[in-house]
């Protein structure tokens, strides 16, 4: 997992190895490390076609290394408009008052990174809910959608990754799965702090996927 700060954008990517090859946790490291490493050079965040390519390329840099097989999921966003590409089964959704928006949410593994064959999904939609909560398999799998809105609004968004979490999360503290979680807030307009010329005052994770 990890995050990256433009002037006029936000991008995030969360990748999950299979268990299914060997080599997993490099194949989940590379391809974050090489989409944020195309982050900062991507002109042009919201055009999705060129996150399609970053993700193509990164599954044939990861099968020919011999590197395992990963999902990835990445999204730009400037407030107003989310865009990115996904692989895999990391979702994503918009939370509010109105209900739930879906982001990104593909039921199968197949076709993952790694395999020469990764099945690539372009995102493009407008930002319009309050809260996104992008995250691996390891919370949606464990909990439902109904559940996680509830928590979404009846938490304070500095704490909202560790309740999410809370939902999956074991008597014995562990979890059931490898569980990367985002949350994302737009502030209200009208309101100061440290990112006035960020629309997204809020970018929170917990729990990196291994």
């Amino acid at each position: 997992m990890a995050w990256l700060e433009a002037d006029t954008h936000v991008v995030l990517a969360i990748a999950d190895g299979s268990a299914v090859k060997a080599g997993t946790p490099l194949a989940s490291q590379t391809a974050v490390e090489m989409a944020m490493k195309f982050a900062e050079g991507n002109t042009f965040p919201f055009d999705p076609a060129r996150w399609v390519k970053c993700i193509q390329d990164i599954d044939a840099h990861i099968a020919d290394n011999n590197r395992g097989e990963t999902t990835l999921f990445i999204l730009a966003t400037d407030g107003e408009l989310l865009a990115g590409a996904a692989c895999g089964d990391t979702h994503a959704r918009q939370f509010g008052p109105g209900g739930v928006l879906p982001v990104y949410a593909r039921p199968t593994v197949k076709g993952l990174i790694g395999s020469k064959q990764a099945i690539v999904d372009p995102i493009q939609l407008a930002y319009t809910s309050p809260v996104i909560v992008a995250a691996t398999k390891g919370l949606w799998r464990y909990t439902k959608v109904e559940t996680v809105h509830q928590t979404v609004g009846a938490t304070a968004s500095s704490k909202l990754p560790s309740a999410l979490a809370g939902l999956v999360r074991l008597k014995t503290g562990a979890l059931n799965d490898d569980t990367g979680i985002f949350t994302m807030v737009k502030r209200k307009s009208g309101t100061k702090g440290p990112t006035d010329e960020m629309p997204v005052d809020d970018i929170t994770e917990a729990l990196p996927a291994e």
